[in-house]
C-alpha cells in the first residue's frame, strides 16, 4: 500500500492518486469503499459513516459489540438505580424525556454552530487551503442524514 499519515488510527493519503490506489484494491472486498478529502489529506473510508482504512472491519465489529454491551449493563444499572418501581412518581414521563433530550439537541446545535464559526476564522487565515471546504463537505453529508430523519 501507499506511504500515509497514520493520525488517530486514519491513514491520511498526501495526493488523491495514493488514496484511490488503496481504493482500488479495497473494492472487491469492501464495494462502497470511498475516498474522503480533509484538511489532514486524502482519507480511504470502508463506507458511508464507517471504520477507515487501515482499520480492519472485523476489530471494528468486535469494539462496537463489547461498547454495545459495557452501555447496555450501565443503563441497566442506572434504571435499577434511578427507578423505584413501588413509586410511580419516581418513573417520569415521556414528556420529562423529550424535553430534556430536546434541551441536549439544542446544546448540540449550539456547539455546531460555535465549532463552525471557528473553523471560519482559520479558513480565512488560510483561505487557499481546500482541505476547509472539504471538512465543511463532510459536515454538510452528516447533517443531511440528520435531515433526512425529518422528512417524510
Amino acid at each position: 500500500m501507499a506511504n500515509y499519515k497514520l493520525y488517530h488510527g486514519v491513514a491520511y493519503f498526501p495526493n488523491l492518486g495514493a488514496a484511490e490506489k488503496v481504493k482500488k484494491e479495497l473494492e472487491t472486498k469492501y464495494p462502497e469503499v470511498r475516498v474522503v478529502d480533509y484538511t489532514r489529506g486524502w482519507a480511504v473510508q470502508y463506507y458511508k459513516s464507517g471504520p477507515y482504512y487501515p482499520e480492519a472491519l472485523e476489530s471494528m465489529s468486535t469494539r462496537v459489540a463489547s461498547k454495545f454491551k459495557e452501555g447496555e449493563q450501565i443503563m441497566k444499572d442506572q434504571l435499577r438505580s434511578a427507578v423505584n418501581f413501588s413509586d410511580p412518581k419516581r418513573i417520569g414521563t415521556a414528556a420529562d424525556k423529550y424535553y430534556k433530550r430536546l434541551r441536549d439537541v439544542e446544546q448540540q446545535i449550539k456547539l455546531l454552530q460555535q465549532g463552525i464559526k471557528k473553523h471560519e476564522q482559520k479558513f480565512r487565515g488560510d483561505s487557499r487551503n481546500w482541505g476547509y471546504v472539504g471538512d465543511l463537505g463532510h459536515i454538510y453529508e452528516q447533517l443531511s442524514d440528520l435531515s433526512g430523519f425529518f422528512e417524510p
